[in-house]
């Protein structure tokens, strides 16, 4: 499963994505009056593609030297706590959880 490629933008009725065209692609509509609560959630959705990106480029730099995150890794070991927060938002962003 893959999703609609960034950037994403928002507005106060919908999350979108422009096309190669400038065609508009709505990701998400956005209900009720456009209050702080709403615009933050709706900036939080159109990030989504960018979050992903720099999750699996900080994914990568934490695994890079092949120390954390395998099976004797220590379970206080911060590193190894975040490849574990990052390896599951991913699976949840991607769909896989």
């Amino acid at each position: 499963m893959t999703h609609t490629p960034g950037p994403w933008i928002y507005d106060d009725k919908y999350v979108q994505v422009l096309d190669d065209d400038d065609n508009e692609i709505y990701i998400a509509g956005i209900c009720g009056p456009f209050t702080d609560w709403v615009r933050a959630n709706a900036a939080l959705i159109a990030a989504a593609p960018d979050l992903l990106d720099a999750a699996e480029a900080g994914l990568d730099a934490l695994l890079v030297d092949g120390v954390h995150g395998g099976a004797d890794s220590e379970p206080e070991c911060p590193q190894c706590a975040a490849i574990v927060t990052l390896l599951t938002a991913i699976k949840k962003a991607k769909g896989l959880s």
